[in-house]
């Protein structure tokens, strides 16, 4: 699964720049160089979640500023 989560934001990335690296703690992947790989590895950003809610936010099903937050948890 996490290959082919890998794969698709590769070829997303594809013809794009991605300046700097970005991994998520969830097993999946780092992007860095351009691609997307499930190698672990140093990167200027870590994102934790579940990959349940990685593969919500690669459909647009999550919204990244709010992650999983219920809108009460944020309000002040």
């Amino acid at each position: 699964m996490l290959t082919q989560i890998a794969d698709a934001i590769s070829d997303s990335l594809a013809g794009k720049t991605f300046d700097g690296s970005l991994k998520f703690i969830c097993g999946a992947p780092a992007l860095a160089d351009n691609c997307a790989n499930t190698e672990d590895r140093d990167t200027d950003c870590t994102i934790q979640l579940s990959a349940e809610n990685l593969k919500k936010l690669l459909k647009g099903k999550l919204t990244p500023m709010t992650g999983g937050l219920d809108k009460a948890e944020i309000r002040r």
